[in-house]
Order: structure tokens, then C-alpha cells, then sequence
């Protein structure tokens, strides 16, 4: 059980709840396939989490294929307006962002995704992604000048919800992947890691799990009173 009651809970979106890290790799084995190659497993783990230049800096040094990041960013960015239209829910997702609403906990998003490919993806569960209100953060967003793992997206997020003397400690975190699960942990905030293994090498986490509370198999696994919060009715 956790010694800090959680006041906040803050959710990372790709991978964490929405489905779409598959999504990612399906627009970029698109283009990929134009230079005769794909993108394997290591090199996946390697770009999750990171902004997208960064990103396709490791692809494109980690394949050998020669293309400047920006146009290789451009012709998967048309993919991606396709591709998103599919994505769906994690497990979990849903009853846990209906469940914190009810019991009136506050809530917010910290992504790293550019704002309008985020609303591409929540267009099927707009109504779910409602419950945030306004305490919606992307990292395109004019207060963002530093992407993951630095925990400045989150201190944003935090801030959004406008709760008088919330500490960091009292924020819940919600992240799947190595440079989410630093940022949170980076910015002194409780963090869940929920590390998608069909992307993730179980090789690559390491023994301190970057400094987070606990490692969770999926949503499902969350327990809401061991944070101090609700429990489920069900």
C-alpha cells in the first residue's frame, strides 16, 4: 500500500490508453518498406516515448536508410491520419477513467503526441476522453519545451488541475514506457509502469524500474484503494 494518499491521477495516452505504439509501427513499416527493411523490436523500444524528431534520428541511424528525418517525418505523418482513425482502448482504460470521474478524482493527460494526431486517435472515444475536460496536455502545446523524460510535462498537467498545494507526491502516475516512466518519476510523482511486452524486451527493465512504485502487467491489475482512492464497486 502506498504511504502518500493520491490526490491526481495523470495518464500517459499511447500505449497506456489507447492502443496505438502498434498503430506507430504499422505508418512506419509503411514507409519503411519503401527502403526494403522494417522496424524490429530494439529499435521500437529505443524510439517509445520520444519526441518524434529524436525519434526518427535513432530510425534512420539504427537502419542505414538514407532519407532526412523531417521527410521521412512528413510521409508517416500521412499514414499516421489513417491509421489513427483505429485506435483502440487498452485494457482497463475505460473503467478506470469512468471510475475516477465518478468519485470526482481528479484527472489529466500528458502526452507527448502533437495535439491534432491526439484528437485523430480519441475521435472514437470522444466521449470518454470528455471526462478530462480541459486537463488535456500535448506536446506540441505552446507551454511544452521539453518532451519526455523531462518531467516538465507533467508538472504542466499537474498544474492544469488547479488543486490548492498539491505535491508531487500526491500524483498518481500512469506510463508505459522508459522515457514516460523517468519523466514521472523525474518530476517526484508516484509512478505506475504498465510496459507493453510486445514491444519491450523484459531484459530491458531494469532492477530499480527507473524509480517507479510498482511494474503492473495492464489496467486491470490497478488496485484504487492501495493508492488511498476509491475501490471498484464491481
Amino acid at each position: 500500500m502506498s504511504d502518500t494518499k493520491i490526490k491526481a491521477v495523470l495518464f500517459d495516452v499511447d500505449g497506456t490508453l489507447l492502443d496505438t505504439e502498434i498503430l506507430y509501427s504499422e505508418a512506419i513499416d509503411f514507409v519503411l518498406k519503401d527502403f526494403g527493411t522494417r522496424l524490429t523490436n530494439d529499435v521500437k523500444e529505443e524510439m517509445m516515448g520520444r519526441e518524434s524528431l529524436d525519434a526518427t534520428n535513432i530510425l534512420i541511424q539504427r537502419t542505414g536508410i538514407d532519407i532526412s528525418p523531417q521527410e521521412f517525418i512528413s510521409r508517416v505523418d500521412i499514414i499516421k491520419e489513417e491509421v489513427f482513425k483505429k485506435a483502440k482502448l487498452m485494457p482497463g482504460a475505460e473503467k478506470l477513467i469512468r471510475h475516477l470521474h465518478k468519485f470526482k478524482i481528479p484527472i489529466a493527460i500528458a502526452t507527448s503526441s502533437y495535439r491534432n494526431f491526439f484528437e485523430i486517435k480519441i475521435n472514437s472515444h470522444s466521449e470518454l476522453f470528455s471526462l478530462f475536460g480541459n486537463n488535456i496536455t500535448c506536446g506540441d502545446d505552446a507551454s511544452i519545451t521539453h518532451l519526455k523524460p523531462n518531467p516538465q510535462i507533467y508538472f504542466v498537467a499537474r498544474d492544469l488541475l488547479k488543486i490548492p498545494n498539491l505535491k508531487n507526491e500526491e500524483c498518481l502516475v500512469f506510463e508505459d514506457a522508459h522515457n514516460g516512466v523517468k519523466s514521472g518519476c523525474n518530476a517526484g510523482m508516484k509512478v505506475i509502469w504498465i510496459p507493453d511486452f510486445r514491444f519491450l524486451n523484459k531484459s530491458n527493465i531494469p532492477d530499480n524500474l527507473h524509480g517507479a512504485h510498482i511494474l503492473l502487467g495492464s489496467l486491470l491489475d490497478f488496485v484504487p484503494e492501495e493508492y488511498g482512492l476509491p475501490p471498484y464497486e464491481d
